[in-house]
């Protein structure tokens, strides 16, 4: 009776993991709606400088990174 019992719960626990999670997912996202806010947005962005032995050039390249214009003004988000 027990190897029953674990066949059938076994049996249950997949089926609920590859039908019934992303039919109870597809429910509650017909049901629960979240108003979005659509904009323009200008992601943060990091600027890496990797360098080993660049001490004669490292300045220059600071600065032409400091000098980007981001994002150009001509784009349209």
């Amino acid at each position: 009776m027990s190897s029953l019992l674990i066949f059938w719960v076994s049996a249950a626990v997949i089926a609920y993991v590859y039908i019934g999670y992303p039919a109870l997912l597809w429910l509650v996202a017909r049901l629960v709606r979240h108003p979005q806010e659509r904009r323009p947005i200008e992601p943060k962005v990091s600027l890496l400088v990797p360098a080993y032995n660049e001490a004669a050039v490292i300045e220059a390249k600071v600065r032409n990174a400091l000098a980007l214009d981001y994002p150009p003004s001509g784009w349209k988000l």
